[in-house]
């Protein structure tokens, strides 16, 4: 399947976390927000078998307006996206699961978060980036 596709699969499911949710950096921040952009990837052929790896780094935005509620807000995306990933793949049959199964993407990994922060303009946000990993298996 196209990159594109697996890619609309994938912010689907980051919508059920964050609705205000984006395929490319915004020009304005909308805190509570998240985009999805992609971050690399390889084709493997595996002899009767194509691997694609397709690699997405998911940003999530907060608004750093008061320390205490940022951070609780942040924790909480923290355990929701990647658990929304992992369910939407192997739980029952929502939207995001039927989009990004029947895309070929079976597999996904989640390998970690990185939070930090960034200002835009003299406004300062929370921000945690989320590396995603969607495998694409299709003959070869």
């Amino acid at each position: 399947m196209s990159r594109a596709a697996i890619k609309a699969g994938l912010i689907t499911v980051v919508k059920t976390v964050l609705p205000r949710t984006y395929g490319y950096e915004p020009q304005t921040i909308e805190a509570p927000m998240a985009y999805v952009l992609a971050a690399g990837g390889e084709v493997a052929d595996k002899g009767q078998m194509l691997l694609d790896r397709h690699n997405f780094t998911v940003r999530a935005v907060v608004r750093w307006t008061e320390n205490e509620q940022a951070e609780l807000q942040l924790d909480t995306l923290i355990d929701s996206l990647p658990a929304a990933l992992r369910s939407h793949l192997t739980g029952g049959s929502t939207l995001a699961r039927q989009t990004l199964t029947s895309l070929g993407a079976m597999n996904a990994a989640y390998t970690g978060y990185t939070p930090s922060f960034w200002n835009v303009s003299g406004v300062t946000f929370r921000i945690c980036d989320f590396a995603v990993t969607l495998l694409d298996k299709r003959g070869g």
